[in-house]
């Protein structure tokens, strides 16, 4: 019998290619997002007037027309809100309060019985502007020739691994020093040095950016919103507005597209600042198509100025990095993009010399934010290209120059730290064995060519030193298991990839595995947020220590009734089995039922007390069940 139950019989659902937990409701249509709770007939909507300027003094805001029209119950504006957030640099409020810093920001917001009236009211608003001189080119705007965008940037906070520059439109300059770069440069046989320029871009989800608010007559606010960082966010809204973090829950259910512009705080504070102010009454914003290019997160721009060298050999000698990152409007969360490519800067390469500054600029265009691989795929296409270029120039084949010259165990990187075992050797190889590198391919006309091209990089996420991964793991009363996550489900498979992780981790089949959702700031375990590609190991950890932690509180009960060890007890397919007695039990018996426990007693029941057994000592029986059914 111990043979059946042995673990050579059974198969890990790590790395095996399983059914997406999801995918049901995703093909049929009946996953729900934002947009399809229903709310009644209560229900407001929420539009916002816009600035038309890039760059604008606000002089006046006048709603008094808007609040008189029928139909609506509140019109907030930047006086209303005056508090400063963000997620990293705390330099965006929630309205604009004396000054228009792009095309789309919002001055005022209108709540009303329905999106027409809003819109109607919306026109009602008066703003007198005084137009002032933008900013559109990153570098330009880091010089002291550039209007100041922020000129109370001295004033705002930040934690200490952003750094600002008061009096400038600079929001955070990281540097990187390593080696001397100006007596490499002399040591050279070959130099390329380019100017690369990359534009902002949209992230255009499928779902636009949506969020409901309502607050309950306890001054409580729960607000439903498309998110990739429910928690950052009821963090962030609840500084903004002086109220009580644990007075504001979020629920996130399924995001329909986020790739990073869900992340931080967008628009998901405009109706819940509308909320504070129509008690009872839920607020909904959703974004027209139209908005979600200008009015939301964009990826940032670059300008990024790259010189590199190498001596006769093909050994890479030294690396400058200038870069520009235009953070739009506000760089509370582009900050961190600018920290991140800084860390990167120098690419997955072996260099002595290295030159970088990476540096972060306001300028008049939208908000720019993450954009899956923040910053990573901006600075790689130059580096890339030019260290593709000079290998051109110094004659040696493309994978020779990249092998040579990439880092390898031992090696210390431009941050200081050193290069553990990476395989990058092989994975160059590999791919130029898959595409054929060195074959050329015919083109399909004479007018055209074909080419082929390897690059290497690397990424680095660059979170701040506090995020953090929590999960539960739950026994059901049937035996199945629910596991509770703060990360969130957008597309990527997380759900999926931690059910194979606690199926794995407690010894269940994948398809008894439940995620629990959707993610509610109320109930669900803490997640720093869905960002920098960290859920599956971060939020996974947590799954499996979870999943681990039930595992021993089972067999523990377990070997204590049956008078084993827990190294003899194993859980397989949602049965615990022993490989010394050969005894098994689903684990459901051990939530429904309990395990019973045999101890001779020595008992003597009396004359009343027979039930079929004989006078004498008789089996007392004890009930065993788990004493924690969450483990966390």
């Amino acid at each position: 019998m111990a043979n059946t139950k042995s673990k050579d019989l059974t198969s890990s659902p790590i790395g095996a290619s399983l059914p997406r937990n999801d995918v049901l409701e995703k093909v049929t249509g009946s996953a729900t997002y934002v947009d399809d709770i229903q709310f009644g007939n209560k229900l407001l909507y929420a539009r916002a007037v816009r600035s038309p300027y890039p760059h604008a003094l606000i002089k006046r805001v006048d709603t008094s027309k808007a609040e008189k029209f029928p139909g609506v119950k509140a019109v907030v504006s930047g006086k209303d809100f005056p508090e400063r957030m963000g997620l990293y640099l705390k330099d965006k409020t929630i309205f604009a309060v004396d000054r228009a810093r792009f095309i789309g920001e919002p001055i005022a917001a209108v709540a009303a019985i329905s999106e027409e009236i809003a819109r109607q009211a919306c026109d009602l608003i008066e703003v007198d502007y005084e137009p002032l001189e933008g900013v559109f080119d990153a570098e330009f705007g880091a010089s002291d020739k550039a209007p100041l965008i922020h000129p109370d940037l001295g004033n705002y906070f930040s934690p200490n691994f952003i750094f600002p520059k008061a009096g400038t439109n600079i929001a955070n300059h990281f540097k990187i020093r390593k080696g001397d770069c100006e007596a490499a440069w002399k040591k050279c046989a070959y130099v390329v040095e380019r100017t690369f320029k990359v534009p902002h871009i949209q992230h255009v989800p499928i779902e636009p950016h949506v969020a409901v608010a309502q607050m309950d007559d306890k001054g409580k606010v729960t607000l439903w919103a498309s998110s990739q960082s429910p928690f950052a966010q009821r963090n962030l809204i609840a500084q903004a507005l002086g109220i009580s973090q644990s007075d504001l829950r979020v629920i996130a259910p399924l995001v329909g597209g986020g790739f990073g512009s869900k992340a931080g705080v967008t628009m998901e504070a405009v109706p819940v600042a509308l909320a504070t102010k129509t008690k009872g009454w839920p607020v909904k914003f959703i974004m027209t198509r139209e908005e979600e290019f200008y009015t939301v997160f964009v990826r940032q721009g670059l300008i990024s100025h790259v010189k590199v060298g190498c001596d006769k050999n093909g050994n890479l000698l030294a690396l400058k990095n200038v870069m520009y990152w235009d953070a739009g409007a506000s760089a509370e969360y582009g900050s961190n993009v600018t920290r991140a490519g800084g860390y990167s800067s120098s690419g997955p390469y072996d260099i002595p010399n290295v030159e970088t500054d990476s540096i972060c600029v306001y300028t008049n265009h939208p908000i720019g934010g993450a954009y899956r691989g923040f910053g990573m795929s901006e600075l790689h296409t130059s580096i890339d290209q030019a260290i593709d270029e000079l290998a051109e120039k110094a004659g040696f084949d493309r994978v020779d120059f990249l092998k040579k010259n990439a880092v390898a165990e031992g090696d210390i990187v431009a941050t200081g730290m050193t290069m553990h075992a990476n395989g990058i050797q092989e994975c160059i190889d590999n791919v130029a064995k898959s595409i054929e590198f060195s074959k050329k391919e015919k083109p399909t006309s004479p007018d055209r060519l074909r080419g082929k091209g390897i690059a290497i990089m690397w990424k680095a996420p660059a979170m701040p030193p506090n995020p953090g991964s929590s999960a539960w793991v739950e026994l059901s009363e049937d035996g199945k298991v629910t596991v509770g996550l703060g990360g969130q489900e957008i597309g990527q498979g997380t759900f999926t990839v931690m059910a194979q992780i606690a199926a794995a981790s407690l010894g269940v089949k994948y398809e008894d595995v439940r995620i629990a959702g959707p993610v509610d700031t109320q109930y669900s375990p803490y997640e720093w947020q869905t960002v920098a590609s960290r859920l599956t190991w971060s939020m996974g950890n947590a799954v499996r220590l979870a999943a681990l932690d039930a595992r021993k509180q089972i067999l523990d009960v377990v070997a204590e009734a049956w008078n084993e060890t827990p190294e003899d007890l194993d859980i397989v397919n949602g049965m615990v089995v022993s490989y010394k007695s050969e005894q098994e039990t689903p684990l459901a018996n051990l939530v429904i039922y309990g395990l019973y426990e045999h101890r001779w007693l020595g008992f003597e029941p009396g004359p009343g007390v027979r039930d079929g057994a004989d006078a004498g000592l008789v089996e007392a029986k004890r009930v065993l069940y788990p004493m924690q059914y969450c483990f966390g």
